[in-house]
């Protein structure tokens, strides 16, 4: 029982980390899209490192959206899964 309850914890904590992080690029992802969208209007100007960081946090994000989607349908498939159980 103690190990179920420290795995429980375990990605409980991990969920949270994550979130958190996701949360982070979200306030960041409008301002990447932006800088995008920016690079390729300018003919002028090469940015690739700039456009390189901006696909780089844009990509983050929606693999970090990815996994919280998946945490959370994987955490709820344990629930009804112990319901079942009991």
């Amino acid at each position: 029982m103690a190990d179920r309850d420290f795995q429980k914890s375990f990605r409980e904590l991990k969920a949270g980390m994550l979130a958190s992080a996701v949360d982070r690029l979200r306030l960041d992802a409008q301002e990447m899209a932006t800088i995008l969208a920016g690079v390729a209007r300018n003919k002028k100007t090469p940015h690739a490192q700039r456009v390189s960081a901006a696909r780089s946090v844009l990509e983050l994000l929606f693999l970090g959206v990815e996994r919280l989607d998946q945490e959370e349908r994987l955490a709820r498939i344990e629930r009804q899964l112990e319901e079942t159980m009991k």
